[in-house]
């Protein structure tokens, strides 16, 4: 993961000579001090210029193709600004601010992850096909983000902090946990402290502490369980715990960049799993194997999945 405190800190130049040393190593640091070069000229009202690059991207894809949409994204960034709306798009993540409210949106999508840093320090990362989004004009008196897809909060304590996803909210004073919203389901895992999970209508709420999880199910049911692993998606793998084929193949697909098409399957039939974002081959084989599926890759980018 890249280290994204690295980032803030060389924007508002703390960085020890060591430190900038190790910050000029990575590979998008030409990309980031052109663009910071760019904006130093342009006059927006209602919005700090250098919070564009407050956080930025970790991604997998190559250095080279970093480097190919460098000029692009540099154009793309300076046509928005026209408009009193600023897009950072190095990797193809996109943070925008609205000048009249400060309102920060960040959009991520395949294969792609992001860590950033809250106005109260708080520090989330966002896993690939994510949308995360809250108020920076009033963080100091309402601390509430929205979240589609996963991410993991480290919350440093102060007032209540909420997450508001489709499928639930999770309510924290100070913590770390990981939540989960996709396919009408939400997955909460508490890492420290204790997180507070309401359902999607609000009628009723679960309190869990460290080492525990909860799934709120499509049809508003809350099952709770132990979660003594911490989350590994962070470190590049994905673990699936007795969920559908249907969302298995979610995950391959963000995490890989890939299509996936099937032929008279059930993608309701449940599985657990874990795999590697490195390898796509075996990612495919600890899901289909224990399904006595088959499967056929082509192009590089469209996978066909079958009985065997």
């Amino acid at each position: 993961m890249v280290n994204d405190i690295l980032l803030h800190k060389w924007i508002h130049g703390q960085l020890s000579d060591e430190e900038l040393e190790t910050f000029k190593a990575r590979p998008e640091y030409l990309s980031l001090v052109e663009l910071y070069s760019q904006t130093q000229n342009l006059k927006t009202t209602g919005f700090e210029k250098e919070k564009v690059y407050k956080s930025i991207i970790h991604q997998k894809k190559s250095i080279a193709k970093q480097q190919s949409n460098k000029n692009n994204n540099s154009g793309r960034i300076l046509s928005f600004l026209k408009y009193g709306l600023v897009a950072c798009l190095l990797g193809g993540i996109a943070l925008f601010f609205l000048p009249n409210e400060q309102f920060v949106e960040y959009q991520l999508g395949n294969i792609e992850t992001l860590a950033l840093l809250l106005p109260d320090q708080s520090s989330v990362t966002l896993n690939a096909q994510s949308k995360f989004s809250y108020n920076q004009k009033k963080w100091n008196e309402n601390r509430t983000v929205s979240l589609e897809g996963e991410a993991f909060f480290d919350v440093v304590k102060g007032s209540t902090f909420l997450v508001n996803t489709r499928n639930g909210d999770i309510q924290v004073l100070g913590t770390q946990f990981n939540v989960k919203s996709r396919f009408n389901k939400l997955y909460v895992h508490c890492e420290e402290g204790k997180v507070q999970v309401f359902n999607r209508d609000q009628t009723h709420s679960e309190i869990i502490s460290i080492n525990e999880a909860l799934r709120v199910n499509e049809d508003g049911t809350i099952v709770r369980f132990k979660e003594n692993k911490k989350e590994s998606w962070i470190k590049g793998i994905s673990r699936l715990k007795d969920v559908s084929l249907e969302e298995a193949i979610h995950e391959l697909e963000i995490q890989f960049d890939i299509n996936i098409i099937c032929e008279n399957i059930d993608k309701k039939t449940k599985l657990t799993s874990q795999f590697n974002h490195d390898n796509l081959e075996r990612a495919l084989e600890t899901v289909t194997i224990p399904l006595s599926l088959k499967y056929k890759v082509e192009n590089n980018k469209t996978v066909i999945l079958s009985n065997k």
